[in-house]
């Protein structure tokens, strides 16, 4: 998911054709039909070595991690043996202030804060 306008870069675009690939034609397709994730970047761990991070929203942590294993198997083979770790990426909401608006008038939860 990205916001209007903003091309995604080439590594989201290969695991999203892997993950499409993947809901077509493997035994996931049932578990991966209202999942998708935010971003995704290369990381070198070493010299030789890079990893695949995929950026998924914190609310779908729980189903991604029961379809882990199998998930991530497939996703290394179609994206040429590299390493592939998926990052739930959380959504911090500064603290409120006098001046601040609050558009939806409720009060910030506790899992939004950073203390």
């Amino acid at each position: 998911v990205k916001a209007e306008g903003e091309k995604p870069n080439a590594v989201e675009s290969a695991v999203s054709q892997a993950l499409l690939d993947l809901e077509a034609n493997s035994d996931l397709a049932n578990a991966l039909r209202g999942l998708y994730f935010v971003g995704a970047e290369e990381v070198v761990i070493r010299d030789d070595k890079v990893a695949v991070v995929i950026h998924i929203p914190f609310p779908q942590q729980k189903v991604y991690q029961k379809i882990q294993s199998k998930l991530v198997r497939e996703l290394e083979k179609k994206l040429s043996g590299k390493h592939v770790i998926f990052l739930a990426k959380r959504r911090i909401l500064s603290k409120p202030t006098r001046h601040s608006r609050n558009l939806s008038k409720q009060k910030r939860p506790r899992s939004r804060t950073l203390r």
